[in-house]
């Protein structure tokens, strides 16, 4: 009977033992870097569209992600978006202003950042942004998008499918 009674526990056994196995491991910011731009044309390839009514967008990518770049993307988000060089994957956020109002939106500092199921969680402020708007493309375009790629590390072996940001505003 003893028998019995162990091979029938060792499933239970066995599956709580491959959920630590399974579990995500931290996540960190690296590196992140961010530009103000008008909406049109498109900084990143399926983002944020001119005269939409999205205001945030988020995605995760692995690393060297060219496929997101446009002939507009500014010169430091194609830069990490085409090769980081490391053990990293990347947070694509994006956030939709006008140029009376100008926002900005990137990871918080010492914010958490971290994978749960199929979920990326991260901690993000967005802020008044009112430097380098006297360019005179900013100021007069409808809507202003800032863009942020950020490197997060380690890579994974399977990327979050969700973006979960929790917004604080400053």
């Amino acid at each position: 009977m003893r028998r019995r009674s162990l091979l029938a526990a060792l499933p239970a056994t066995v599956a709580l033992a491959g959920c630590s196995a399974l579990s995500a491991p931290d996540v960190r910011a690296e590196s992140g870097t961010g530009v103000v731009h008008p909406a049109d044309p498109l900084q990143i390839a399926n983002g944020l569209q001119p005269g939409g009514n999205d205001r945030v967008y988020a995605t995760v990518v692995g690393d060297e992600s060219p496929n997101l770049v446009t002939e507009a993307t500014d010169d430091s988000l194609a830069d990490t978006l085409r090769n980081d060089g490391g053990d990293v994957f990347h947070l694509v956020m994006q956030l939709r202003s006008i140029p009376d109002a100008p926002m900005s939106l990137m990871l918080t500092p010492a914010g958490e950042v971290r994978v749960q199921g199929d979920t990326l969680h991260a901690e993000v402020t967005v802020e008044p942004r009112d430097t380098g708007l006297d360019d005179e493309e900013l100021g007069t375009a409808e809507e202003l998008i800032y863009t942020s790629v950020w490197s997060l590390t380690p890579a994974l072996d399977s990327l979050p499918t969700n973006v979960d940001l929790h917004l604080t505003h400053r």
